[in-house]
């Protein structure tokens, strides 16, 4: 958990749903992120990008386009 909690802005991608988490004014439960970033075994779940402060876990190609051009990063095409 030390990992995720580096960062200020948390994605996660549980069942279909992306859900958003910022490190601000109140603390994010840790039940929550054990659930969204945690796999039964230990390890931090994957597929997972970092980015300057922003951690997603799990793809969703919208929210990688606007996490990367948010950061001056051109997504390149999918083959």
């Amino acid at each position: 958990m030390q990992i995720v909690r580096r960062f200020h802005t948390l994605y996660a991608k549980i069942g279909g749903t992306i859900v958003r988490w910022d490190q601000g004014g109140s603390a994010i439960p840790e039940a929550d992120l054990r659930h969204a970033f945690v796999h039964e075994d230990g390890q931090l779940r994957i597929p997972v990008l970092a980015v300057g402060g922003v951690i997603v876990r799990g793809f969703d190609e919208p929210t990688y386009t606007t996490v990367l051009t948010s950061h001056g990063i051109d997504r390149a095409p999918l083959c």
